[in-house]
């Protein structure tokens, strides 16, 4: 292509001394006019209805809606700023030229100081604040004047000085925190095609991947979904809200009941689910090994209370094991188990204590994951966890869910393991009984 076509007259332009400047300065006022159309447009989408809601149903609602307006022109000027950022390609080119590239990407103090030293980011940045202050957007400021009675016999130079200074805060955060993305992103970029297509040049990259099209689509498209996200919002937050008033209108003189009953089944959906889990395994286990069930009851209610009698009976390999199932229904509750037939149950409150240790530097270390509890009260429960059964038959006691500490006999440091007896019973995890089950080694500790 010859010097006298677009791109060649373009080239020229480059090399020309105010060219960065004005680029700064059309950059910056760009920028600032896509965040002042999306911002305004979604404060139109902000209906009667939803502001309706807000105000009379849920608490504190003028703070609510300054905290939404707020959180969502941070989200849009951050959406413009990282993607002028990610296509600047004069920054982009003269980043990969620099030998250091992979370094200084990392090194973001080192960026910032090449920043400050930076006209066209002071141009850039000055002139969207400008900007700012002589058309400011006002949805979410004017809802923070409305409480605050003081505020609003102030001169209109002081809320635009007010509003100036906050968006000029953000936005240079914003600014410095996205050139460093930037730079780390221009770097991960061939590498991924790399990864998908073999080797792939960065002069590929660029070419294909930062074309202005591309630009224009990504900065359209979402701010097409942040409008539509919040028009859907305030259509649907006044149905919803609506909704809520029926079903309390309803359950309202039931609800310490449902509350109640919320919380029942909260703190029993681990105990139900381990004891599905095991259920499931072990019906697998006696299908696949050709083992007999020949008795099933109170399999699950024993979750809740202590039948008198075993639940389950299982023939395999020539013997008969009569099987009682104990849960915990708290992970890090203590049982006890006596010889008498009898086993306390020690709900209690503990509190995590954290093992201090050093290091071969002599600097102290805490490790939370291996420290034990303190218990600071517990209730104790006692239960009988004797049963009858089939003369030959062996007695097992099958611990699911299993407590924390398992004690057996007098001794608090005797420590319950898979197999250990307790008078005529051994005493079982889940897991432990079926492996044990189809291994035949039942037994072997006494």
């Amino acid at each position: 292509m010859d010097d006298s076509s677009f791109k060649g007259f373009y080239k020229r332009l480059e090399q020309t001394k105010p060219f960065p400047y004005v680029r700064a300065v059309l950059r910056g006022l760009v920028q600032y006019g896509y965040f002042a159309i999306v911002y305004s447009l979604i404060g139109t989408a902000l209906n009667a209805d939803f502001q309706a809601v807000l105000y009379e149903y849920l608490p504190i609602p003028h703070v609510l809606l300054i905290l939404f307006q707020i959180l969502f022109s941070f989200l849009i000027l951050n959406t413009a700023v990282v993607n002028f950022s990610l296509f600047d390609a004069v920054t982009r080119n003269r980043f990969f030229a620099s030998s250091t590239r992979e370094e200084d990407a990392e090194n973001e103090e080192k960026l910032r100081e090449a920043l400050m030293a930076s006209r066209t980011f002071w141009i850039e940045l000055g002139v969207m604040v400008a900007f700012c202050l002589i058309a400011p957007v006002r949805h979410g400021y004017n809802n923070i004047i409305a409480l605050l009675p003081w505020a609003q016999k102030l001169p209109g130079i002081v809320h635009h000085v007010v509003i100036g200074t906050v968006f000029a805060l953000a936005l240079f955060v914003m600014m410095l925190s996205s050139r460093a993305r930037a730079q780390r992103y221009w770097l991960e970029m061939p590498r991924h095609f790399g990864k998908l297509r073999g080797r792939v040049s960065v002069e590929e990259t660029n070419r294909k991947h930062y074309r202005p099209i591309k630009l224009v689509w990504r900065l359209l498209g979402t701010g097409a979904l942040y409008y539509l996200g919040v028009a859907l919002l305030s259509a649907l937050l006044p149905v919803a809200w609506s909704a809520v008033r029926v079903v309390w209108m309803l359950l309202r003189e039931r609800f310490i009941l449902i509350l109640l009953g919320l919380l029942v089944a909260f703190l029993l959906w681990r105990v139900f689910w381990k004891r599905v889990r095991f259920y499931i395994s072990l019906r697998k286990t006696c299908k696949t090994y050709g083992f007999r069930m020949i008795r099933n009851k109170f399999f699950f209610l024993s979750m809740l209370f202590t039948p008198k009698s075993y639940q389950f009976a299982v023939e395999a390999h020539g013997k008969t094991y009569c099987c009682r199932m104990i849960a915990s229904l708290v992970r890090t509750n203590r049982m006890q188990f006596l010889e008498d037939g009898t086993y306390h149950t020690f709900l209690g409150f503990h509190v995590p204590m954290p093992l201090a240790s050093f290091n071969r530097y002599g600097a102290a270390m805490i490790d939370r994951g291996n420290g034990d509890n303190r218990e600071l009260f517990a209730f104790q429960k006692t239960s009988t966890y004797a049963f009858e059964c089939y003369p030959d038959a062996k007695k097992i006691l099958i611990l699911n869910p299993v407590a924390r500490r398992v004690i057996l006999g007098p001794n608090p440091m005797n420590e319950a393991d898979n197999g250990d007896p307790i008078g005529e019973y051994l005493v079982y995890t889940g897991n432990a009984f079926l492996r044990a089950l189809r291994n035949d080694s039942f037994f072997e500790k006494h």
